[in-house]
């Protein structure tokens, strides 16, 4: 195999393996040691220790590579690439026994995300995808259809945290109603972007979000035929990102999204 199929192997074996752990930990989660990093944003000692399984198990197959992680952070390394990983994308979810959480790994070389993975463990959910070959659910192939969706008939997601502009959140709300959309809240952009990828929403839109939360997601949604705003763009690694993926069709239509600021 080549670099990134040997990756692209390892991060969902990975990432199954993370899976089974965080499952160990949700099913204990009342026992849990919760710390709170800011307003409405929570890191628990399950987050830790899966970042840290993650971590040991790049290493092992890829010690050049380096490392950006949602809880300890960048670790340098010597190879052209680094990865970036959510142990428990959606932790607000976790702890409150909702099953909308995943775990995340992607394979960044040359500022674009080259490997993708998602997985969310109680819906037993393995999304991935590597650059110019395609995505796949559970080991197969994973395309959105491509009839266009027409604006009143699509859902989006539209995420939203203590880091966001409420003013400016309820303006992209009456935006998407006055475009006769609906519209939800995930609370894992990792899930959101996968759904996004396999058709069952039509889009996703966060006006400040961290790279670890939607790496993987950006390939998988590309490599399944879908548009985001990263495609062609180098990633931001140290700074809050605006995300927009969606369907092809309604490009135009969701732009307007981020004329609204805050």
């Amino acid at each position: 195999m080549d670099d990134l199929s040997q990756r692209h192997a390892l991060a969902c074996h990975v990432a199954r393996e993370a899976g089974m752990l965080a499952m160990e930990y949700f099913c204990r989660r009342d026992e849990l040691t919760v710390d709170a990093k800011g307003v409405q944003d929570w890191v628990s000692e399950a987050d830790r220790e899966v970042e840290s399984l993650i971590r040991s198990r790049l290493a092992e197959t890829f010690p050049r590579d380096g490392i950006l992680g949602e809880e300890e952070g960048w670790q340098p390394g010597e190879s052209a690439g680094y990865w970036v990983i959510d142990p428990i994308d959606g932790t607000t979810n976790f702890l409150r026994g909702l099953p909308d959480w995943g775990v995340v790994l992607a394979y960044v070389e040359q500022d674009q995300v080259q490997v993708g993975v998602t997985y969310a463990p109680i819906h037993e959910l393995l999304y991935s995808a590597v650059r110019g070959q395609g995505a796949e659910l559970n080991d197969q192939p994973l395309k959105r259809k491509e009839e266009a969706v027409a604006p009143d008939s699509a859902l989006i997601y539209l995420g939203f945290g203590a880091r966001n502009d409420l003013p400016a959140y309820k303006a992209r709300l009456d935006y998407l109603y006055s475009c006769n959309m609906d519209q939800r809240r995930l609370g894992s952009a990792a899930l959101a972007l996968a759904r996004t990828a396999d058709g069952r929403v039509d889009g996703f839109f966060e006006s400040r979000i961290n790279l670890w939360d939607v790496a993987a997601g950006l390939l998988i949604v590309e490599e399944a035929g879908g548009w985001h705003n990263y495609i062609d763009r180098p990633l931001p690694r140290g700074e809050k990102m605006g995300v927009l993926a969606c369907d092809a069709s309604l490009e135009t239509t969701l732009m307007p999204l981020f004329e609204i600021r805050g």
